[in-house]
Parts: structure tokens; C-alpha cells; sequence
């Protein structure tokens, strides 16, 4: 497979390579970037053209196996139909008005860039829309800190936390922290059973924490003092939130006023999020006062 420089470099060093070309590497490098969407969601729908700006998603909820069963009896048949949710998709995109002096007193590494940027920008809006969900739900489950802004609390909490969704039958298997708190996590010193459950790969990035997988993204809220603030996210990514898709990522570019020699650089995307079953999302919350 060709390089990200390699595939940006042609002969004809004036021109964009096709459109088509640039979308894929854009929706890659948003893809490489993103930390939320399309990674903690329980449901990515690509959607068909013709089917509406609402798109239904399904999800199963949390099921009981039945028993003891006496001999010669049968199980009773319960609904397996999935649960419904309605995710609307809207547009975002990026934009960007180009001189001809940019294209000609600057290295062909300028594609890339702009193509790196575009991608971060969209990874970035997506990942927050996310995080929005899923800190504005009503939560099945909440851990509130003795103190607001204590982030050396903030551990114990998230164990509290997620005991609380584990004896709910629920199956948390993720955590949601802003990069401030993976740096109260790093600086962590106690030892025995807390020192072998805050675990960091050899990237230096926090990988686990209590048995969570850890998402650290800057869409997260970051240390506050402010009251009742979402401070962690603990969610069962099978069914917190779902995602939907409508079009591909599109790259156009125009010359609106040659005039002027200026190029638009745009990129359009149509995406939605929702939050699905709350009793898949925990919070852990600074008190009321």
C-alpha cells in the first residue's frame, strides 16, 4: 500500500490528485485520529440514499435465562424482537479558500497537511458529538466525588462505578477520561492492588484502568470544580450510544473567482449519533455543592 506522501505526489505538480483520492485519504486520516466515533458505539448504519434523514437502529437489551426448569416442562418464549432507535444524520464539514501563492510558494507537502488537517477537524466534531450523547444522558448509574475537582479520588470512584453496572447485570468495558486526568493517572503512586490496576503501554498512553479500556479524548469535560460536572464516562459499548452514516465523505474543489486565483477546498460528510440504553452509561460527577 502507497504512502500518505506517496499517493500525493504525482507529476503534474499543480494539480490535486482526483477528488475521489483525497475523500479516502481525508475519511483515513479522520478514521486514524477519531477516539470516540466508530469505536465505542454500539451500532454504525451506513445509510442508502432514498431513506430519509431518520434512521432506525436496533439494538437487544439485557435478556434473563429462564430456570429451574422442571422436568417435562418448557421454557416460556419471551421477545426477541431488538429495540428501536431513531438516529437523525446531519451535515458537517470543512472549508477552505486557497491562493494560487499557496499552491506555488509552498512544497507539495501541502496537500498533505491540508489533508491531515481537514481529516483532525472532522475526527474531532464527530468525537464530540459523541461524548455530547453520552454526558447529557440521564445515566443508569452515578458515582459522585466527596469533593469537586478531586482528582486523586477519581480511581476509587471508577471502581465504585463500574461495581454498581457490573451488580446491575450490566457490562461495562470502557472509560471515558479528558487528557488531564490520564496525567493524575500517570503521576499515580500507591502501590499493592491500585498500582497493578492503573496499567500504561509502552506508547506512554493509559490503556487500562480497573479492568477498563480507557478512551482518552480532548471532547471529554477536563478537571473542574464546577458542581454536578460529568468528570468519567464508564459505558457497556455495546449499547451507550449508536452511530449512523449517510453519504460517503465527499472532496470537491472549485475555482469561484479566478479573478481573484482562489480555490475552495471543501469536504462534506452526513452523520448522527444518539445514546441508546442508558443503563449502559455511569457517570462519575462532581457533588452539588
Amino acid at each position: 500500500m502507497k504512502t500518505f506522501e506517496e499517493l500525493t505526489t504525482t507529476t503534474q505538480t499543480a494539480e490535486w490528485i482526483p477528488t475521489e483520492t483525497w475523500a479516502k485519504l481525508i475519511l483515513e486520516g479522520a478514521w486514524e485520529s477519531r477516539k470516540l466515533a466508530g469505536i465505542v458505539s454500539a451500532v454504525e448504519y451506513d445509510k442508502n440514499a432514498g431513506e430519509g434523514t431518520n434512521i432506525e437502529v436496533r439494538y437487544f437489551p439485557a435478556r434473563s435465562a429462564q430456570g429451574p426448569i422442571s422436568e417435562g416442562n418448557a421454557l416460556t418464549a419471551t421477545s426477541s424482537d431488538p429495540t428501536v432507535k431513531a438516529i437523525t444524520i446531519a451535515k458537517y464539514g470543512d472549508y477552505d479558500l486557497v491562493t494560487g501563492e499557496t499552491f506555488e510558494d509552498t512544497s507539495d507537502n501541502f496537500k498533505v497537511r491540508l489533508a491531515n488537517s481537514m481529516s483532525h477537524a472532522i475526527s474531532e466534531k464527530l468525537d464530540a458529538l459523541v461524548y455530547a450523547e453520552l454526558e447529557t444522558a440521564v445515566e443508569g448509574y452515578t458515582a459522585t466525588l466527596t469533593t469537586a475537582g478531586t482528582i486523586t479520588e477519581l480511581y476509587d470512584k471508577v471502581v465504585e462505578l463500574r461495581g454498581d453496572m457490573l451488580g446491575g447485570k450490566v457490562k461495562p468495558d470502557t472509560l471515558i477520561i479528558h487528557p488531564d486526568m490520564e496525567a493524575a493517572f500517570a503521576k499515580e503512586t500507591s502501590q499493592g492492588v491500585r498500582g497493578m490496576m492503573v496499567n500504561f503501554g509502552n506508547d506512554g498512553n493509559l490503556s487500562k484502568v480497573a479492568g477498563l479500556n480507557v478512551v482518552v479524548s480532548a471532547a471529554a469535560n477536563a478537571n473542574t470544580t464546577t458542581t454536578t460536572e460529568v468528570q468519567a464516562i464508564v459505558i457497556d459499548s455495546s449499547r451507550a450510544v449508536g452511530e449512523a452514516y449517510g453519504r460517503p465523505l465527499e472532496f470537491k474543489t472549485a475555482e469561484p473567482d479566478i479573478e481573484y486565483d482562489r480555490t475552495k477546498v471543501v469536504c462534506w460528510i452526513r452523520y448522527g449519533t444518539a445514546e441508546l440504553d442508558t443503563e449502559g452509561i455511569g457517570h462519575v460527577i462532581n457533588p452539588t455543592s
